[in-house]
């Protein structure tokens, strides 16, 4: 039984942040857009879903539509697709909002933009971006701390050394807490008491092998109880499955990618299970996949082949662990948490 994961959405990130910072971050993943490129996007995926003389689209033209753009120009993509086709499955408009932003420049961004669907994620802590590299992390830290990284080295002692690292390690500890502190803050924010939002990526903490050691079961448990207890519906993340699992599950799932096989063969399927069973990095998607509660599947793709492997790994686990998932157009529908719910 294959899993029905609902609708093309697609959703810029912005940050409606004050804060002087530099988004252009160690790892480059979190590309920020400004309101006019969002506005104008939506736009064109309004005018694609209201024409009604177009062919039906392939699945993978209809990928290459929802391309995330890297400049303004890329939308033309989606305007020429509309000239003479429709894709069988409705564009979704959305905006991932980062929780930064503030809750009362989120809710006036989101009565001022006729979102399909609110989506909100957490990705800075006191402007220090959660994905990024150790070294930078560290220089966060260090300089928190009134310490010179570059010269403990010289200038300290053995026993100072151990004293600043220790101190160090307790700033990553608290950076953890602050992460999490974030998420039920959001949870029990009135963004969620207004809107049916789906949180983004909650286990964004497992993608950083230098923080992911730092939350533990409790962390997770009470995540996870805070999500049954709100009307936001949690993010079951294809980019946060595909991270987390070895590299030679994700070296086969890149043949799907490059076209080279439709599907991964039994045996990569049952080490995809088996890793994200056991592996310490897939304690939340483990989680999720265990829960009762409504999950809502998103591939989290900045580039629209990489859509079609995340889609793939994400049935092989929903089917395993027997679950099931809201369907988008359900999702926009709802209005408590009394769900329908599709089967996977």
């Amino acid at each position: 039984m294959e899993a029905r994961l609902g609708s093309y959405g697609a959703a810029d990130h912005i940050n409606l942040s004050d804060r002087e910072t530099d988004h252009d971050t160690d790892s480059n993943d979190v590309p920020f857009r400004d309101e006019e490129i969002i506005k104008a996007r939506k736009e064109v995926i309004d005018n694609y879903n209201e024409r009604d003389d177009y062919e039906v689209l392939e699945e993978e033209d209809v990928l290459r539509a929802l391309r995330v753009a890297d400049e303004e120009e890329d939308y033309k993509l989606i305007n020429e697709l509309v000239e003479e086709h429709r894709p069988p499955p409705t564009l979704l408009d959305s905006a991932e909002i980062d929780y930064e932003s503030g809750e009362e420049s989120i809710e006036a961004f989101l009565d001022d933009n006729d979102f399909d669907y609110p989506a909100i994620s957490v990705h800075f802590i006191d402007g220090a971006y959660i994905k990024d590299a150790e070294e930078v992390l560290d220089s966060i830290f260090y300089e928190k701390l009134g310490y010179n990284p570059d010269e403990m080295d010289e200038e300290l002692s053995n026993k100072e050394a151990r004293k600043v690292i220790r101190e160090v390690e307790e700033e990553k500890r608290n950076f953890v807490e602050s992460y999490f502190d974030q998420l039920h803050s959001l949870l029990d924010s009135s963004i969620v008491a207004d809107e049916n939002v789906l949180v983004c990526h909650p286990g964004l903490i497992e993608r950083n092998e230098v923080l992911t050691t730092y939350a533990d079961e409790v962390h997770y448990k009470e995540l996870i109880d805070a999500f049954s207890n709100s009307e936001a519906v949690p993010d079951f993340s294809g980019k946060g499955i595909e991270r987390q699992v070895s590299e030679e599950i994700k070296g086969e799932f890149e043949k799907v990618y490059n076209g080279n096989k439709d599907r991964v063969d039994d045996k990569i399927a049952r080490k995809l299970i088996n890793d994200v069973a056991v592996r310490e990095e897939t304690v939340f998607i483990r989680k999720l996949l265990e829960s009762d509660m409504d999950i809502a599947y998103s591939s989290d793709a900045h580039r629209a082949w990489e859509i079609p492997a995340r889609k793939h790994m994400a049935q092989i686990l929903l089917e395993a662990w027997g679950r099931e998932v809201i369907d988008q157009e359900e999702f926009l529908s709802q209005e408590s948490k009394e769900r329908e719910k599709t089967n996977v």
